[in-house]
Order: C-alpha cells, then sequence, then structure tokens
C-alpha cells in the first residue's frame, strides 16, 4: 500500500526512537548512533524493513567491540562539563571537541563488526580531510539536528534517526578509499 520511501521514513522514525532510548545512560551515545547507523546501512542494502530485534543485535554487537565505545563518551562528557564551569582553554577544548564527535560521526557510518576501530577512525578522518566538503555536511546535520530538537522538544525522540540516515548518506556518496595503512 505504501511505497519504499514510506517505508524508510517509518524506519528512520523507528531508529531515532531505538536509538534515543539506547542512549539514555549518555555513556551509550555512541554505540547507540553507531547501530542506527549499521541497521539504516544494512536496511539500505538488503532492502528489508528496520525491526527492533535487528537494532538491539547491532547495539549489543558495538557493545562487545570495544571498551573505548563506552569511555571515550565518558570523557567527552567530562570535556562538555569542563567547557560549561569555565575551564581554561576553553575555545580550543570545544574545537577540539568539535573535530572529535566530526570523526566520531564519520566513523559511526564506516564501522563493520569485526573491524578494528583504529583503521575504521583513520579512515574517517583520511576521508575527512580528502573531502572536507563531507565535514560541512555532517556539520549542517548536526546543526539541523540541534535545531530541530531545540524548537520542537518532542523531536529529542525521533531526531537520533534522522542524524544516523544523514550520516549514512553523506557517508555513502563517495566511493570506497582504499585501507588507509
Amino acid at each position: 500500500m505504501f511505497g519504499p520511501r514510506f517505508t524508510l521514513f517509518a524506519d528512520v522514525l523507528l531508529v531515532g526512537v531505538l536509538t534515543f532510548l539506547a542512549a539514555l545512560p549518555v555513556v551509550t551515545v555512541f554505540a547507540a548512533l553507531t547501530a542506527a547507523c549499521r541497521v539504516l546501512s544494512s536496511r539500505v542494502d538488503d532492502d528489508a524493513t528496520v525491526t527492533v530485534g535487528g537494532y538491539l543485535r547491532e547495539f549489543a554487537g558495538v557493545l562487545r567491540s570495544h571498551p573505548g565505545v563506552l569511555g571515550i563518551p565518558f570523557l567527552l562528557v567530562l570535556d562538555v562539563v569542563a567547557l560549561g564551569v569555565g575551564a581554561p582553554g576553553a575555545p580550543v577544548l570545544a574545537l577540539v571537541l568539535g573535530a572529535v564527535a566530526l570523526v566520531g560521526l564519520a566513523a559511526a557510518a564506516r564501522w563493520e563488526p569485526g573491524s578494528s576501530w583504529s583503521m575504521t577512525l583513520r579512515d574517517a578522518v583520511a576521508r575527512l580531510l580528502r573531502y572536507p566538503s563531507d565535514g560541512a555536511l555532517l556539520l549542517a546535520a548536526v546543526g539541523v539536528a540541534g535545531v530541530l530538537a531545540w524548537t520542537v522538544p518532542l523531536m529529542i525522540v525521533l531526531v537520533p534517526g534522522v542524524l544516523a540516515l544523514a550520516t549514512v548518506a553523506i557517508a555513502r556518496r563517495r566511493p570506497l578509499m582504499q585501507a588507509v595503512a
């Protein structure tokens, strides 16, 4: 009855809700977003609809992949708190946090189960340096997500799905680079 675009819309909404719920402990934000990117990426590849079980399997796989998946967001939260209380060097720290978040988004869209996080991060940095417009698009996606969440607070539950879809779309707009050695 409904076309594939409407199905994609429904899947993005479901992924948004699931990602929001999975990210509630805050330190699981990166793992939840990575799982959302994996689910939406495999949805595009296999043309299958998103399921709660499929998302939970991806989320568990990301959590098992490396302890840094939980440690890095914890450190970033501490850095944001330091910015909030007026730590010295706040502009530099804010720039570093922004760059880390940008690389994290790019890496979240590229990670595959069984692959090395260090290689995925190196590939994300290399691609962002090679294609600066991808970084600008990621920043725009984050900006739009922030504006949506700020102007319509009820959208906070759905915004992670839209951000994951934008991240996957940006990652897929260029051919895959060869592995960075």
